[in-house]
């Protein structure tokens, strides 16, 4: 339960700002908690797209971690 209600929090606040500095992370890293890697790919790569990734953030550096964990231990592409 606590799980949902933080996927809905996100969501409800990405739906207000799409921009908000760190939630599509934060919800990309719910979503490669629990498996869902169509969707945490999708969200990961938004927040770290083109002139959008800061390597000073820690949110940034995450992200890039995450997307690299899926596509070497998940989506094994040579591309990404």
């Amino acid at each position: 339960p606590r799980r949902t209600a933080m996927r809905e929090d996100l969501q409800a606040l990405l739906a207000l700002d799409p921009d908000q500095p760190g939630a599509h992370g934060m919800l990309g890293t719910y979503h490669f908690a629990i498996g869902d890697y169509e969707a945490a790919i999708s969200h990961l790569e938004a927040e770290v797209a083109g002139d959008r990734f800061d390597p000073s953030s820690a949110g940034d550096l995450e992200c890039r971690y995450l997307l690299a964990l899926i596509y070497t231990d998940h989506r094994r592409d040579p591309a990404k």
